[in-house]
């Protein structure tokens, strides 16, 4: 039996439970929109940008687990989410982008007046695959490839294009569920490898336990916790993954990368068996690969699902090629059976001394998020947002003073190896849908709210309850201490006469509030997430050179 070739993408989407589809209307995509349009599983979010559509898509995906898909035109439609793809790329999340191509009888018209191009390619090097429908009767067969490769192994977005003749043509493809196209099951690793590195565990001094976010994608965080219960070994995450562990978790000791607090670092270098699950050792973390983080006689148990990453920066003592959740469960179960002893002596008096350094840390920020100073400090403010979410809130942020708190109670999800400007707000709405029933928050500087706008109509077009903080300091923040410190203050491009946001949001129909005294922000806070609007806050911080970078550098 045929059946029309847009029938069938949407109801293999339904097949895999797809609920939402973001984009932008154009014409290369208006018989799949129309037919979107016929039936009510699957609701279509239009976007002002289409940056926003698959920015969307990844914060979704990256709550949700699954993959946030995307519907674009051809063209300079699809060009416009070359950044989001390349920020989902660096982070591993699953976005499935589906473009118009030019229809099949303008294939040997070069630059035509459709604005014609290779997109299959461009999106070669931002992609765990780029593929184009090369005939409408494998339409569904080359879109399961497209959702296989995102969503098995490495997660990451996939690029499926098809020429919009062929979407008024028919296929006589069935559609499948995905357990009927890819493997569901997960690999755990070698038992001889498993083994060994138990041993190492075992027999070590001071180990310690770094997370990637490879261990993000795994959901694998309860399953760290155990273990490093079991080892009383604390926890360190890689640079951009806050949040993976509760920072007040007592074993938790923040994170790396260049803002790294002092705990981390001391406790990383003094590790005799370090076991990393999911972590790439890119340069954001280990300082521009530097060999002098770790011990020189560390031992190195490198868990990642990607075989490409063992050892790929930093020599290892054992690699294990598997998922992180999996191999955890593994290890904990053989830890069991071994007979290991829980909590030895030496391990005990090693984690003293951490939790002393721990704490003369927390000492030495905690004073700044209680500031009652005016204009506002940022840690200030970020504590307050923190405090009034709870611990169901979850923040996007881009803002690099953040990282100066390692003691904080918030899930923090950064976009921040290949971050876009402005990207955590739309990041946030995705997240919204896919969690609707806890608080969602982004928090941007001015100059990175500017950037957004747009999508703040999005939100509240579509009700879409997201809370936005701005920090008001009426310029790029990290710019502009970079010209203090090594251009003797001769300022270019860093200051900017931002309008009133307050104003500006209100006009587009979302809540809004601005707030100049500290004691001001958790009301605010409190009203702006019971109104179930979309709702922003500005908030006016300082913008003293000293108050530009992290307080701890």
């Amino acid at each position: 039996m045929m059946t029309p070739v847009t029938n069938a993408v949407v109801e293999f989407l339904k097949a895999q439970g797809i609920r939402y589809v973001f984009g932008k209307v154009g014409e290369d995509i208006l018989p799949l929109l129309d037919r979107i349009a016929s039936q009510d599983s699957i609701k279509f979010i239009p976007t002002y940008r289409e940056e926003t559509a698959a920015l969307l898509a990844d914060g979704y995906a990256r709550v949700e687990g699954g993959p946030g898909i995307v519907l674009l035109s051809g063209g300079s439609a699809a060009v416009q989410a070359v950044s989001a793809l390349a920020q989902a790329f660096h982070d591993g999340s699953p976005v499935i982008l589906l473009a118009g191509e030019l229809p099949t009888s303008h294939g040997a018209k070069e630059e035509s007046a459709t604005q014609g191009l290779d997109q299959k390619s461009l999106f070669t090097k931002l992609t765990r695959l780029s593929c184009s429908v090369t005939n409408p009767h494998s339409a569904i067969q080359t879109l399961e490839q497209a959702y296989r490769s995102a969503v098995s192994g490495k997660k990451g977005p996939v690029y499926w294009g098809i020429p919009r003749d062929f979407l008024v043509k028919e296929t006589p493809e069935k559609i499948r569920h995905h357990s009927q196209f890819m493997s569901s099951g997960l690999s755990s690793g070698t038992p001889e490898l498993l083994r060994r590195a138990c041993e190492l565990l075992m027999g070590s001094q001071s180990p310690i336990i770094l997370l990637g976010g490879g261990a993000v994608w795994s959901q694998a965080t309860a399953d760290a916790m155990e273990l490093a219960e079991f080892l009383f070994a604390p926890i360190v995450t890689s640079n951009g993954k806050s949040g993976i562990v509760p920072d007040d978790y007592p074993l938790s000791i923040g994170r790396l990368g260049s803002k790294a607090n002092k705990v981390a670092l001391q406790t990383v270098a003094e590790a005799d068996v370090l076991v990393s699950f999911g972590c790439t050792f890119n340069d954001r973390t280990t300082f521009d690969f530097s060999q002098e983080i770790f011990s020189p006689n560390v031992k190195i148990i490198q868990v990642d699902i990607d075989p490409r990453q063992i050892g790929r920066n930093y020599p290892v003592e054992l690699g294990i090629v598997g998922d992180a959740r999996t191999v955890l469960k593994e290890m904990l179960s053989l830890l069991r059976q071994m007979g290991a002893e829980k909590w030895p002596s030496r391990v005990i008096h090693r984690m003293q001394k951490v939790w002393e350094r721990k704490e003369a840390w927390s000492n030495e920020w905690s004073r700044l998020g209680r500031s009652s100073d005016i204009p506002i400090r940022r840690l200030r403010l970020l504590k307050d947002l923190v405090d009034e979410v709870g611990r169901e809130g979850i923040i996007f942020g881009e803002l690099e003073w953040k990282q100066c708190l390692n003691t904080s109670f918030f899930p923090l999800i950064e976009a921040y190896d290949f971050a876009i400007p402005g990207s955590h707000l739309a990041l946030a709405m995705g997240a919204k849908l896919a969690l609707p029933n806890r608080p969602v928050a982004a928090v941007l500087g001015d100059g990175q709210f500017m950037t957004a706008l747009t999508d703040l109509g999005t939100a509240v077009e579509h009700r879409i309850p997201v809370l936005v903080v701005i920090a008001r300091n009426g310029c790029y923040g990290r710019a502009k201490a970079t010209q203090t410190q090594f251009y003797e203050g001769r300022y270019v491009g860093v200051d900017h006469p931002f309008p009133n946001f307050t104003d500006v949001a209100l006009s587009l129909g979302a809540h809004a509030e601005r707030v100049e005294n500290p004691t001001d922000i958790r009301p605010a806070i409190r009203r702006a997430l019971e109104t179930k609007r979309p709702a922003v806050i500005e908030v006016f911080v300082s913008s003293s050179i000293g108050d530009l970078k992290p307080a701890f550098d």
